[in-house]
């Protein structure tokens, strides 16, 4: 993801990112939304036609990472520090 890309995820529009970037955005909200099981299907068709099975893992990791961050933080209720 470029610079522009993360600024962008603060309102996430399709015309504002490349097809590939999109997908894995639409699923890492998808999976956000549904709290790990994304349900929608044309979601899941992209995620897979895009990915390979290994980039797949990649990107799933990911989103459990940030997942996990964000809860372990709301749990302490501290603000991430940002540099």
């Amino acid at each position: 993801m470029t610079d522009e890309d993360i600024r962008n995820l603060d309102n996430p529009q399709q015309a504002n990112f490349k097809p590939e970037i999109w997908t894995a955005v639409a699923y890492a909200r998808n999976w956000a939304l549904t709290r790990g099981s994304v349900r929608d299907l044309s979601v899941i068709a992209d995620f897979e036609k895009q990915y390979s099975p290994e980039q797949r893992d990649e990107i799933v990791a990911v989103i459990r990472i940030i997942d996990f961050s964000n809860k372990f933080n709301n749990m302490w209720a501290k603000p991430i520090e940002r540099s």
